[in-house]
């Protein structure tokens, strides 16, 4: 009877019976799929610098058009179907470093012994103050050695430049400055000569430091019967004299300090009676200067 009731059915109705199996099957494919998690998976997070692998694609699954809710009055609601993850996609990421080869590539730290600096930038550290030894004191450059100029090579204070000792013209007597003298029976390389009655001064325009001279009756005066005496005058103060002294007399020597003066005079005056003129030359006559 059930063949001929199946026989009987139209054919519409087949077409149904048969679209309502298919339904049941789908969803039944769909609910193996799903589970019974109503929650997605979470999926693990794959290893630092290794590329997820890619999700396989779901099975396409033809869409069934759902029965009528008459057919399956008694079947339970289909749950909804859970869409399965979209896949990470078909193109792997960029590997990134892998743990041991980042640790590694990473800057450790810096080393315990810093690199020395170059000798050009190393500055030398300064000596303790203790153990840098004393300068020693620079002494002073010793004195200049006096410089010795010549009575018979002085210039006059009206051509002179006052740099060095000079003859003050207008202030003195006749003089004659000379080279090759006789004073005293002796020969003398240089020197003045004067009259019996004269006065010479000297600007000294220097630090100087004495004077020296012979002194005496020049050999000129071999006839004369007078005599003479000589003096040393520095700043207006006699600082030196001699006896009187004749043809026949050895010259005398002179030696004066001139330390602190500013001029020097050397007169020469009659010391007795004579009827004769007499010349008195300052031979070797020397001044000692800085």
């Amino acid at each position: 009877g059930g063949s001929v009731a199946a026989e009987g059915l139209g054919l519409p109705a087949k077409a149904a019976i048969a679209a309502g199996i298919a339904v049941a099957a789908a969803a039944g494919v769909v609910f193996a799929l799903a589970g019974d998690d109503t929650e997605p998976r979470v999926r693990a997070k794959p290893a630092p610098g290794v590329a997820a692998p890619a999700m396989p694609s779901a099975p396409s699954v033809p869409s069934v058009p759902k029965a009528p809710a008459s057919t399956s009055a008694s079947a339970e609601p289909d749950p909804p179907a859970q869409e399965p993850p979209a896949a990470q996609g078909s193109v792997a990421p960029r590997p990134g470093p892998t743990p041991s080869a980042a640790a590694s590539a990473a800057p450790g730290p810096a080393p315990s012994s810093s690199p020395s600096p170059s000798p050009s930038r190393e500055k030398a550290s300064p000596t303790p103050s203790a153990e840098r030894p004393a300068p020693k004191p620079t002494p002073p450059p010793p004195p200049k050695p006096p410089q010795g100029f010549q009575l018979a090579g002085l210039a006059h204070s009206v051509y002179g430049d006052h740099s060095g000792p000079e003859l003050q013209t207008w202030r003195s007597g006749w003089v004659w400055q000379r080279h090759g003298l006789e004073a005293g029976g002796r020969r003398f390389a240089h020197g003045i000569t004067v009259n019996s009655r004269s006065s010479v001064e000297i600007a000294l325009n220097r630090q100087c430091t004495s004077f020296s001279a012979q002194a005496g009756v020049d050999g000129l005066s071999l006839f004369t019967d007078g005599s003479v005496r000589f003096s040393v005058y520095a700043d207006g103060e006699r600082v030196w004299q001699s006896a009187a002294l004749g043809h026949e007399d050895p010259p005398a020597s002179v030696q004066v300090s001139l330390a602190g003066r500013k001029t020097l005079r050397l007169v020469v005056e009659k010391a007795g009676p004579g009827s004769l003129p007499t010349l008195a030359s300052w031979a070797d006559a020397v001044l000692s200067c800085r």
